[in-house]
């Protein structure tokens, strides 16, 4: 028996809670001034032009000028109004969040359940990450930057045929190759050395042997460059909040336009903690596979079926199913507990059934 955790964080979509959807188009018909009364009525919806504005300006420019009269080719409206209930479908069914579609609020635990859905949802806008990855890779081209860091060796790369590999590390449009570089003696001691975090300048004077440190260091900037070195300049994917761990080892200038948004959702849950739970240790794979069990908690009087649950302590997630929330997937270090529906039944196998049929098959 492990205890639930003390934080989490729910998923939700920021549609307001009053929204009244127009009958959806027929986009199989030749009748444009239908789809352009269609194209209107939802772009009046509340919230929802900024939300496609947001992630799509000029798509969102495009279906202003078509709503507000602008001649428009019927195939090109035809295509416009495709992407609209595409958009709509996201905005009103996925809980993943995406600029102020959808948003993120924390969970408390507590002896007694309550939910609470408002509308007063607050967009922060913060650097992309686009920006925030080429400011990074100009900061590691100054070597008194990366003298105050560490590095350490990327994961990814392997050694093939006297060569060191990484997959897919370049990039140019929607094509992506490896890079190979080859492995020389100080290249190899480099990345030998660098398996745990080092310091940048520890690891050039570490490898330098005969050499100066100037050109040791010279070495490993090429390195980092390349990828086959990862500096702490770049912000790792646990970090929260890129732009300030950046500002904290270079100068970062304004990001102009080039800004994302995240939506902290008006939404207060607070979850009834509950004893009976089964764990079980899960893989992060496509066909989640059960390591242990322990026997459900099936007489315990106290936790009513709408309370059942199972909790996984191999992975960093959370997942959880409410009768009127989107499921959801949330950071929790070290432990995930799902709600499973009253049908799964209240035995050991529940675990099995509602993992077998919602992720795959379980072995």
């Amino acid at each position: 028996m492990i205890p639930a955790p003390g934080a989490a964080l729910i998923r939700v979509a920021a549609y307001p809670n009053d929204l009244h959807l127009p009958g959806w188009p027929d986009l199989a018909s030749d009748e444009p001034e239908q789809w352009r009364t269609w194209l209107h009525a939802v772009w009046k919806l509340p919230r929802f032009a900024t939300a496609v504005t947001s992630a799509a300006p000029e798509l969102a420019g495009q279906i202003a000028r078509a709503v507000a009269g602008e001649p428009v080719a019927e195939k090109r409206l035809r295509r416009l109004v495709g992407a609209a209930v595409k958009y709509l479908l996201r905005w009103t069914t996925r809980a993943t969040p995406f600029g102020t579609f959808a948003g993120v609020a924390p969970i408390q635990f507590d002896t007694h359940a309550a939910v609470r859905l408002g509308e007063a949802h607050r967009a922060v806008a913060r650097p992309d990450g686009e920006f925030i990855a080429e400011h990074t890779a100009r900061a590691e081209q100054d070597l008194a930057t990366l003298r105050a860091v560490e590095v350490v060796t990327n994961s990814l790369g392997f050694q093939r045929d006297g060569r060191w590999v990484l997959p897919c590390a370049r990039a140019e449009g929607d094509r992506r190759w490896d890079v190979e570089i080859r492995l020389t003696g100080p290249v190899e001691a480099a990345i030998q050395a660098a398996r745990s975090p080092v310091g940048f300048a520890d690891l050039a004077a570490k490898i330098a042997g005969p050499a100066d440190v100037a050109t040791a260091e010279r070495l490993l900037a090429d390195l980092v460059q390349v990828g086959v070195l990862l500096s702490a300049l770049r912000p790792a994917m646990t970090v929260t909040d890129p732009a300030a761990h950046a500002a904290d080892h270079y100068a970062l200038p304004q990001p102009g336009h080039r800004i994302a948004v995240d939506l902290r959702a008006d939404v207060a849950v607070t979850h009834r903690r509950c004893d009976c739970w089964l764990r079980c240790g899960m893989s992060r794979s496509r066909r989640p596979r059960i390591t242990s069990t322990v026997p459900w908690a099936a007489s315990c009087s106290s936790c009513p079926a709408p309370s059942r649950g199972i909790a996984c302590g191999s992975e960093p997630w959370l997942g959880a199913c409410w009768s009127n929330l989107t499921p959801m997937f949330v950071p929790v270090p070290g432990i995930c507990w799902m709600q499973l529906p009253e049908h799964y039944g209240t035995d050991s196998g529940a675990c099995r059934r509602y993992l077998g049929e919602g992720l795959g098959r379980v072995v």
